[in-house]
């Protein structure tokens, strides 16, 4: 069994790696932040490899989707541009998809009672993610895989401790 130790950013994983190493350390123990967490998560899984590209797949979908918000702006930029747009419009639907929670669903998005602005832009980026297959980010990928992942996949348990802040 693993005990990680969850800590909100780098600098407090720093500090109380320290202290676990000042009071004699443990083998069992490891502190770390969000990304740790997800890399020590999926290592502790036997799990399939992520086969969508999510880059790929946002830029064909950025592509495609000509009547979007940002549509009119991204066909008038050079080509060299296009790829910052594209990571912008992916950064925004990661964070939707983030909200949406493990399962990746934008469907009750629609829904939102709020200006018809935003309402276009999270039904656009609703499209965007269904015209890339539903694909999510390689983080968001990894936590489903694990969320749905069997006992018999399991190579060694982990026990996560957080202060809930």
């Amino acid at each position: 069994m693993i005990h990680f130790l969850l800590t909100p950013d780098s600098s407090s994983a720093l500090k109380l790696k320290r202290l676990v190493a000042a009071e004699g350390g443990r083998t069992d123990v490891i502190v770390g932040s969000w990304p740790e967490l997800l890399v020590h998560g999926r290592n502790s899984y036997i799990l399939p490899l992520d086969n969508a590209d999510w880059l790929t797949l946002l830029a064909e979908g950025v592509e495609k989707l000509k009547d979007a918000f940002w549509g009119k702006s991204y066909g008038n930029v050079k080509e060299e541009e296009k790829n910052t747009i594209t990571g912008i419009i992916g950064e925004h639907l990661t964070m939707l998809l983030e909200a949406a929670g493990p399962e990746g669903k934008l469907d009750q998005l629609e829904q939102l009672e709020s200006a018809p602005r935003l309402k276009r832009h999270v039904r656009d980026l609703a499209l965007l993610h269904a015209a890339m297959h539903c694909a999510l980010p390689p983080q968001l990928s990894a936590i489903q895989q694990i969320l749905q992942a069997t006992p018999e996949r399991t190579i060694r348990s982990m026990r996560v401790y957080h202060t809930g802040e």
